[in-house]
């Protein structure tokens, strides 16, 4: 299996050590961090100021933590408190890193048993990074679409990248950035249909939405720009 993740700690710009995996979280005003596999060169003195790079492909998010006690080399499977300070260029995200580390290891996460519609466009976002825009489809005679399964416009964009990409899959999080994926794919003899079941009660639900008004049909008419077939039922 292909590790597509990587963990870099850094003291004075020099490489002390790597992990496979980190968990920072905050109670109130204070953070605590543990690493998993971690591997160091040396112990981490108290005050010292360690910079954390997280690798997921080509993607970077990263952290500068300082050490509020020292860390012994045969401490390295604790929990230890520190003092964060964030790059806002390469913010570092705990969900990002908790589900690339889910696929990682092959594990499938379901967008619909997420909790929160952050949460699910964070998924959306993680699926770019993951697989990148496609810029070729093999494309099929129909794809279907569920009309039940859409509660949020968000919803939309996953169900979007799963019928056409399969897991993983990425057509955008908004109209702006459908619209992207859509004209990058090589489109040049498309017969294909899509048939949106419940059309009337997903078209009534995305509406409620502010500013959603209509947001339907505005991507039915960019899929028939690109010679999409669309049947409402």
């Amino acid at each position: 299996m292909v590790n597509n993740i990587n963990i870099e700690i850094r003291h004075s710009g020099n490489l002390i050590g790597n992990a496979s995996y980190l968990i920072l979280n905050k109670v109130k005003r204070k953070y605590s961090l543990k690493f998993f596999d971690i591997e160091l060169t040396d112990s981490i003195e108290i005050n010292s100021e360690i910079n954390i790079s997280v690798y997921i492909k080509d993607y970077l998010m990263g952290f500068s933590s300082k050490i509020l006690k020292k860390i012994n080399l045969d401490d390295l499977w604790t929990e230890f408190e520190v003092q964060c300070y964030f790059d806002e260029l390469h913010e570092f995200n705990q969900f990002y890193l908790d589900i690339f580390r889910l696929w990682n290891t092959g594990y499938t996460v379901e967008w619909n048993t997420l909790n929160s519609v952050n949460e699910r466009e964070s998924f959306l976002r993680c699926c770019a990074i993951w697989t990148g825009v496609a810029s070729h489809i093999n494309l099929k005679n129909e794809y279907v679409i569920d009309g039940k399964l859409i509660n949020h416009p968000i919803d939309l964009y996953c169900v979007l990248g799963q019928v056409f990409f399969g897991d993983k899959g990425y057509f955008g999080t908004e109209i702006n950035s459908f619209v992207d994926c859509l004209s990058q794919l090589e489109l040049e003899e498309n017969n294909s249909v899509i048939k949106i079941f419940h059309y009337n009660e997903l078209d009534e639900r995305l509406s409620n939405f502010r500013g959603y008004k209509g947001y339907l049909q505005t991507i039915i008419e960019e899929f028939e720009i690109s010679s999409f077939t669309i049947i409402k039922l």
